[in-house]
């Protein structure tokens, strides 16, 4: 029967030896996870690294640093790698905090670029292109300004612009062509330019049609003058072309006049005359100008208002005439009535109304001119001798 060595228990061990185990003991002995912060310092750097390396743009070389102590601290702590806590995963996260931490902290971005383009269906290639200006402000607060041409139907790219805001606008001067009139109706022409995005700008231009309408009136709220006859409107202007131009036409009060035949140009309405009268009230007529393009409403409203002066004169001399009339009257009153007898074409008698003497002529005078031209009164008829 073979000698079998007995090998001590840990137990034994301890007490033949202080307590302290052999390094042989030790080897032999189950392993147990180390615990405290000098175990798991180097996993928390490496963590932290690979967070502050992602964030490299903004926080430069951080996790690059925080990556080189992690395995630094992993090699000085004191303790063999096998044994510290996630050895492999501490490597691999500093590694990658540090890659990250390098590359973004170099990498400078870049503003995004700015694609302008034109839409204009009825825009005809005869009418070239059309110059855009632009306004804005970058992200420094410096006022920004630039001017290019675009060709409606294809796109213009601004690859240089700095981060900033921008506003677009079409020169007004491109929206009339020959005898076509465009209008812009992109409701919002303002981008915000940021780091590595694109933006695009759509400029719509619609056709405007020449469906204007030029309309003349008087003015509302003047019931009297209901029952007035027409008006005489008189129109002097000169038409786009240069050409005088000169048309009269009625106008009753409350209706309106479409002039929508017209050609463009500027126009002045007038009535003559300017002022009328109804009953005691004086009303004053004024004139008016406007312009018509053809493509927008005209509306011309000819202002009629009392004429508070002019009524007022009115009523002064319709006051004077009375008086003059009613003292007139009194005059009149005051002064004896004059006797009218009659005389002949011949014979030297005045005679009464119905006088025998009358049937072959009768002049109707007055006594007092019958005396003084020498006549006498009738014997028959006695007319009155005062």
């Amino acid at each position: 029967m073979g000698l079998i060595k007995k090998q001590n228990r840990p137990e034994e061990a301890s007490e033949n030896t202080g307590g302290k185990l052999t390094a042989n003991e030790l080897a032999q002995a189950s392993y147990c996870l180390p615990s405290g912060k000098k175990y798991s310092i180097p996993l928390i750097l490496a963590g932290a690294a690979l967070f502050f390396g992602m964030a490299g743009s903004a926080m430069p070389f951080v996790g690059a640093l925080l990556g080189v102590a992690a395995i630094i601290v992993r090699q000085k702590a004191g303790i063999a790698p096998s044994r510290q806590k996630a050895p492999r995963a501490t490597v691999a996260l500093a590694v990658a905090g540090i890659a990250f931490s390098l590359l973004l902290s170099f990498y400078q971005p870049k503003p995004g670029v700015i694609t302008v383009r034109i839409d204009a269906p009825e825009w005809q290639e005869s009418y070239g292109a059309v110059t855009v200006n632009v306004k804005g402000t970058t992200e420094e607060g410096e006022s920004f300004r630039d001017t290019f041409k675009v060709t409606p139907g294809s796109k213009q790219v601004l690859d240089d612009y700095p981060v900033g805001t921008y506003t677009f606008s079409v020169d007004a001067k491109n929206l009339e062509q020959d005898d076509a009139l465009f209008k812009v109706t992109s409701k919002d022409l303002t981008c915000k330019l940021e780091n590595e995005k694109d933006e695009t700008v759509e400029i719509s231009l619609a056709f405007v049609p020449e469906d204007g309408k030029l309309t003349v009136k008087f003015s509302d709220g003047i019931d009297q003058l209901k029952h007035v006859e027409a008006f005489t409107v008189k129109v002097e202007g000169s038409l786009k072309s240069g050409e005088a131009f000169s048309d009269s036409f009625t106008l009753a009060y409350g209706s309106m006049k479409d002039l929508s035949s017209y050609q463009k140009g500027d126009y002045t309405f007038s009535v003559e005359p300017n002022s009328v009268t109804v009953d005691d009230t004086v009303y004053s007529i004024s004139s008016k100008s406007c312009s018509f393009n053809k493509r927008d409403d005209a509306k011309v409203t000819l202002d009629i208002k009392v004429d508070e002066q002019a009524t007022r004169e009115l009523a002064e001399q319709r006051a004077a005439e009375e008086e003059a009339a009613r003292a007139a009257a009194e005059e009149s009153q005051a002064q004896p009535q004059e006797t009218t007898v009659y005389i002949t074409n011949q014979g030297s008698k005045y005679h009464r109304a119905g006088c025998r003497y009358l049937k072959s002529s009768c002049i109707e005078t007055t006594l007092s001119s019958a005396l003084g031209m020498g006549y006498e009164p009738c014997k028959v008829c006695n007319p009155p001798t005062q």
